[in-house]
């Protein structure tokens, strides 16, 4: 069904409709002698208004008279093919591509359609890979379709080129892309400031998403160098991650603001920085047991409500929920050893705090301008100083922890602990438990 062509579509689908019509077509048909000569009669039909209603009897006299569901069936299957058609198979002239070996490799989209179906092979040699940048800044393409020749999209294909940018890098308004199960690879960058792209599925078969370096970002990231995966993707609602992958990288969601659905798949082991920052419209997530760091800012200014960090954690660094306004509930793992700087700082929504034993060391601004914050409970395990491995002494509670906290009512801790010290010190109650 596959090749039937626009006329031969027509034809069957103005049949599926006379079924649906009444079997007074099929009547005409017979007395006619000729298809063609109800089509017709269905176009003439067809132009003028319809005031009639199609009766549940009706439908099913008319499936009946077809002797079989499958005639409906079969045009709803050329209905599919006539709208995949839409997308032509682009031409070898729209690509500027290198023959190897092993096959084509793609270097840069040099056409100018919008929707481009990258051809399975291209002089009878079958395309394996799509560079990096070969896409940048097409900001009219709104569809691309890739092979199951392919298996790599976004790789630098020459080492030397330090401004390598994403594959489909700035191009606004791509949105849909369609990525193969015969792909392992996605370069870096690949789909930042896809401005347009809502919703994404990157298959199982990926087993390396590389969160090297991508530059040539016109943002305020323009003086720097920086990985970001789908960074400034506005729209971007939903991403479906491959399992295998064991990073998301530094600013990999940076400024997704309409993101309000991923899956962190329990093979990743660190959240790099800044990687969903400013992800207003994300209000949960599930960190998996799998992730031993989270990198600093990674959810600062997100929408999270409530947040559960794994016992599997050890490294946690600054502000990694800095301006989370929206957070009301902070799960602490007993594995860690230290609240960092302004990991909580504007949290607004916070009321209640409970610091886990094991932790020694609450750092400068952890909890600064947490405005409706009331109670806090600080364990035996944070003392006055301690040392850490080079012997620096190190404050257990540090400067403008809370400053700015302006509920602050009550420290609780057991009775004798520096949690006391430090309350009768800053003029705050102190309730023993």
């Amino acid at each position: 069904m596959k090749n039937v062509n626009k006329k031969s579509a027509k034809t069957l689908i103005l049949i599926a409709l006379a079924a649906v019509m009444g079997t007074s077509a099929f009547t005409a048909c017979s007395n006619s002698g000729s298809v063609q000569s109800t089509i017709s009669q269905l176009e003439s039909s067809m132009s003028q208004p319809d005031n009639s209603t199609v009766t549940e009897e009706s439908a099913v006299s008319s499936e009946e008279s077809l002797g079989s569901s499958e005639s409906v069936e079969s045009s709803e299957e050329i209905v599919e093919s006539s709208e995949e058609s839409n997308i032509t198979e682009s031409p070898a002239s729209d690509f500027e591509y290198l023959p190897t070996s092993k096959g084509v490799v793609i270097k840069k989209y040099i056409g100018k359609s919008k929707q481009v179906l990258i051809p399975k092979t291209i002089e009878e040699k079958p395309v394996i890979k799509i560079a990096a940048g070969a896409f940048y800044n097409c900001v009219d393409i709104t569809d691309i379709i890739i092979p199951d020749s392919v298996t790599s999209i976004g790789e630098e294909i020459n080492t030397l080129d330090n401004n390598v940018h994403g594959i489909f890098q700035s191009c606004e308004n791509l949105k849909s892309i369609t990525i193969p199960d015969s792909v392992t690879t996605i370069g870096p960058g690949a789909f930042c400031y896809c401005k347009s792209l809502e919703s994404i599925i990157i298959p199982d078969s990926v087993k390396n998403i590389d969160m090297g370096l991508v530059g040539g970002l016109n943002n305020v990231f323009s003086e720097h160098i920086v990985s970001s995966l789908f960074s400034g993707c506005e729209k971007l609602k939903s991403v479906t991650l491959p399992k295998g992958i064991k990073e998301i990288g530094g600013f990999a969601f940076y400024g997704c603001s309409s993101l309000n659905n991923i899956t962190i798949p329990d093979s990743v082991t660190s959240i790099g920085v800044d990687a969903f920052y400013g992800c207003s419209s994300l209000t949960n997530i599930t960190i998996p047991d799998s992730v031993t760091g989270i990198g600093s800012s990674a959810f600062e200014g997100s929408g999270l409500e409530e947040v559960t960090i794994p016992k599997s954690a050890k490294s946690i660094e600054g502000s990694v929920f800095k301006d989370c306004t929206n957070l009301t509930t902070v799960n602490l793992p007993k594995s860690i050893s230290s609240i960092p700087n302004g990991m909580f700082s504007g949290c607004t929504g916070l009321r209640e705090v409970t610091i886990p034993n094991g932790v020694k060391c609450i750092e400068k601004s952890a909890f600064k301008d947490c405005t409706n914050l009331a109670s806090v409970t600080i364990p035996e395990s944070v003392v006055e100083k301690t040392k850490d491995r080079s012997g620096l002494k190190v404050y257990g509670i540090g400067e403008n922890t809370f400053q700015g906290c302006t509920s602050l009512i009550e420290i609780c801790g057991k009775s004798g602990s520096y949690a006391e010290q430090y309350a009768k010190k800053q003029n705050i109650e102190f309730v023993e438990k």
